[in-house]
């Protein structure tokens, strides 16, 4: 890993420190991002670390700005290491190799475009939706940090957010995809969900799938609490698409995503929610209702989802 060189951005002393002691060995360069500093320029990293759990740093107008650059180098988007004030010797190791891993992705992928990869027939490849609301960003920037290069499966995810906050959060879900293949796109740019596209369901939007993998938009409607509506997302494409359907549900306040899942269960090939959500209400509504197939924490999601995106 030697010639490496990383810049961290965060204002949290305590993970700062926790990063420090656990890549410093392995990095050329380790950098502190200083908020005062008018001289930091992107090209001089290969990688930049972000606590996207620090709400100073997300919005951040440099910090925004170097998300958003289409660098030579992939960005890997982190979370903290701990909440405690000190790492222990195994998980300075499982983080250390955790950055390896995430370095070696980066690595053996530098010859995948970014660009769309477009293929002329979508019928029948897997699809899988992904719904979050509240703290889902964060979940989500944690479990896209390790997805495997671009394959044959489609992503659609449904996160309830602000039509003013889409752009920086479509930014932070590009940044942590990028140097895998995989083509970001939102529900304004294509009327199509193509293999190895991440289509993010903008919140004035409803998506209503019509098969082969096309679909239709249409305005939220005005009385609807929460957009995009997760439930509504779900079951037009379990019902609809015509390919293979799997849901994940992440962190989310409310039940949004039980009720699309219970009316569409027959057509869904496998549910699964998060057991260590950091806003548990979502994943246990569907896991109580009896919906879920697996309730399990974050990683074990991944596994799950990334074992039928490597196809």
């Amino acid at each position: 890993m030697s010639g490496i060189r990383l810049a961290v951005f965060s204002s949290n002393i305590i993970n700062i420190n926790h990063i420090k002691e656990a890549l410093d060995p392995l990095c050329d360069r380790l950098a502190l991002y200083d908020e005062g500093a008018k001289d930091w320029e992107p090209g001089d990293w290969d990688v930049c670390l972000v606590d996207v759990s620090d709400d100073r740093i997300m919005e951040s107008d440099l910090v925004l700005s170097v998300i958003g650059e289409d660098l030579p180098a992939p960005i890997v988007v982190e979370l903290p290491v701990s909440s405690g004030t000190t790492l222990s010797d195994s998980n300075i190791l499982a983080y250390q190799n955790r950055f390896i891993r995430q370095m070696k992705n980066i690595t053996n992928n530098k010859e995948v475009p970014s660009g769309a990869i477009r293929h002329s027939e979508p019928r029948g490849h897997q699809v899988w939706v992904i719904g979050s609301s509240a703290a889902g960003p964060s979940q989500l920037g944690k479990l896209l940090v390790d997805l495997p290069s671009q394959s044959k499966v489609s992503v659609v995810i449904s996160q309830h957010i602000s039509s003013g906050g889409f752009q920086q959060y479509k930014l932070f879900i590009k940044s942590a995809c990028r140097g895998r293949g995989w083509s970001v796109v939102d529900s304004s740019e294509t009327n199509t969900l193509r293999p190895g596209e991440i289509l993010l369901q903008h919140p004035d939007h409803r998506i209503e799938f019509k098969g082969n993998g096309g679909f239709v938009v249409s305005k939220t409607l005005e009385n609807q609490k929460f957009t995009p509506s997760i439930d509504y997302t779900i079951e037009s494409v379990a019902q609809n698409y015509g390919g293979e359907v799997s849901v994940l549900i992440l962190s989310g306040m409310g039940n949004d995503g039980t009720v699309g899942i219970r009316k569409a269960r027959k057509s869904i090939t496998e549910v699964v929610t998060q057991s260590n959500a950091p806003v548990l209400s979502m994943p246990t509504s569907v896991h109580k209702s009896g919906l879920s197939d697996h309730h399990v924490t974050l990683e074990d999601a991944g596994k799950i989802l990334f074992g039928k995106l490597a196809v």
